[in-house]
């Protein structure tokens, strides 16, 4: 994989508009600011507006002239659950998939195959098939 050192001043992305689904999530975070230094507009999903209330404010400090939204899919296995989203904001051209179950309540006893793979999978599934509807 090659990195490459760019200005981000001379390296907008004027009128690329990305789609990051779980972005209050670690990984999702990174790259959101990743994008968010590069010029891209970024649409993040989050299960609620309050999980996006930390995230929103630290990069409106950080990059005051970027475009950073954030939308509520409560529930990412639901069917057509993300279709809000594409009819809003037809300018999203990048999709970058991050959301996952995190359905777990720390008492250790879950079967992870219920409270965590098994509605990951059935999320991805729900907005690959989103994807080729739009």
């Amino acid at each position: 994989m090659t990195v490459e050192a760019t200005n981000t001043t001379s390296n907008h992305k004027s009128g690329k508009t990305v789609l990051v689904t779980g972005a209050n999530g670690y990984l999702a975070g990174h790259i959101v600011d990743g994008l968010l230094s590069k010029g891209y507009n970024v649409i993040g999903t989050v299960r609620s507006l309050a999980k996006s209330e930390p995230f929103e404010k630290v990069f409106k400090e950080k990059y005051p002239n970027s475009k950073i939204v954030y939308e509520v899919v409560s529930d990412i296995t639901a069917v057509g659950g993300f279709d809000y989203i594409f009819k809003k904001y037809p300018e999203i051209k990048i999709v970058l998939h991050c959301a996952a179950s995190t359905a777990m309540d720390g008492t250790g006893t879950e079967d992870l195959k219920d409270v965590f793979l098994t509605p990951t999978l059935e999320g991805t599934k729900q907005i690959l098939t989103r994807l080729d509807h739009w």
